[in-house]
């Protein structure tokens, strides 16, 4: 289900019919690992080309790969022997082109990078670079067409490409602000982002399955700072494992519109979402996302009220696997941190007061997602629920981050 933010809460890509402009910017890991999906990342660049023919918008497209540097300069990046041009440690400059963008050049290699790159995979950081690089409007390689500056009109929205975790190992400036998901999204939003979306890998290592996607040797909480930076811009999200990504470019490349399918306002508590005008709704409007309030309107047809601020956090926390009995020990953390939310609530008109309340909510959430995992491993609560609780507690995490901020503003 795709997740609507406010556009006043969260920087919501926002459209006006036949006046959007969106630049795309593909963040892809070019390590060994990912030799095992270079069909697949070949068919989600066919299907990119299908959705965008039909797609009614002016788009443009760049890729940075995972193992760009601040340090790297334009025109001395490596070219893999699998590639078809420079796919390491060089930004490919956006274009409006889709077989360049598919198959790659002499220049830049664009989606056919190889698998050469060098490690960690980091996500955060090259796209931080590339952003840096990108308001500059220089040190992107030099493409026939290419366009290094962004468009001050255009969207920005990135997308994350890999079958591992995000391995950045120091968070973004100014210097010591923390290296947690949240922070990165924060930092994105501040820097013009205006949608997060991946195709990544939805299953966390195990030790009887240490390679879930084809990387090994990366820690289960890596993989979540991916669906933590997702969740947290609303995004789409789909797995690197499928032998084709249809659907899931089809939700990318629809979601930053929101024009003639999806018209969105925004309240001071609610977002409400729209969906395409017809005489009569299915059974039932429910999306399956605890943080609407879903009904039926005659001659509109569902819509979903978004919750915000405080209820787009407390909403996560009221139902986990199904209902079934988690540990005490769990929900005690739980139970903590909807408690400092409500003080923090009840302090909102003095924020230096309301926000060091959710600073301590997030830490318990936190505690809680790390005794899950531990519990996963030692046989005491199934890998499913546990993986579901850690998801579920990142992206509360992230939104009581996005919340503080909006507070301190």
């Amino acid at each position: 289900m795709l997740l609507l933010i406010s556009a006043t809460a969260l920087g919501a890509v926002d459209c006006t019919v036949n006046n959007c402009k969106v630049d795309f910017a593909f963040v892809i890991d070019n390590s060994n690992s990912m030799g095992a999906h270079e069909a697949a990342l070949a068919a989600a660049a066919d299907e990119m080309a299908n959705q965008l023919s039909s797609a009614g918008i002016d788009w443009r497209l760049a890729v940075v790969y995972t193992d760009l540097r601040s340090s790297d300069v334009a025109g001395a990046g490596r070219t893999c022997s699998d590639g078809s041009g420079p796919g390491s440690h060089v930004l490919c400059p956006f274009t409006r082109d889709i077989a360049l963008f598919r198959d790659g050049s002499a220049q830049c290699a664009y989606a056919h990078p190889g698998t050469c790159g060098s490690n960690p995979e980091r996500g955060f950081d090259p796209l931080r670079f590339a952003l840096e690089r990108f308001k500059a409007g220089s040190k992107c390689e030099a493409v026939t067409g290419g366009e290094c500056a962004l468009r001050p009109d255009a969207n920005l929205v990135a997308v994350f490409v890999t079958d591992t975790g995000e391995q950045t190992a120091e968070g973004p400036p100014p210097p010591g602000t923390d290296n947690t998901a949240a922070a990165w999204a924060s930092y994105f939003m501040a820097q013009g982002v205006d949608a997060i979306h991946g195709i990544d890998c939805p299953t966390d290592p195990t030790p009887d399955n240490p390679a879930p996607c084809g990387d090994s040797g990366v820690p289960a909480a890596d993989y979540q700072r991916y669906r933590d930076a997702i969740e947290a811009f609303g995004g789409v999200e789909g797995s690197i494992t499928d032998s084709q990504f249809s659907e899931t470019v089809r939700r990318i490349i629809s979601a930053p519109q929101n024009t003639a399918t999806t018209t969105t306002t925004t309240t001071a508590t609610t977002t409400t979402t729209t969906m395409p005008s017809i005489a009569s709704c299915p059974r039932a409007c429910d999306d399956g996302d605890p943080c609407t309030a879903d009904t039926c309107v005659e001659e509109v047809g569902c819509v979903h009220e978004q919750a915000t601020g405080f209820g787009a956090i407390t909403c996560l926390l009221d139902q986990f696997c199904g209902n079934r009995p988690l540990p005490n020990v769990v929900m005690r953390r739980i139970k903590k941190a909807k408690n400092l939310i409500a003080r923090a609530q009840l302090a909102v008109g003095d924020p230096p007061k309301a926000v060091p309340f959710l600073g301590r909510a997030s830490r318990r959430l936190d505690r809680g997602a790390r005794l899950a995992a531990r519990l996963a491993k030692r046989g005491k609560l199934p890998a499913d629920c546990s993986a579901e609780l850690r998801r579920v507690l990142g992206t509360a995490r992230s939104r009581i981050h996005a919340l503080s901020v909006q507070l301190r503003v």
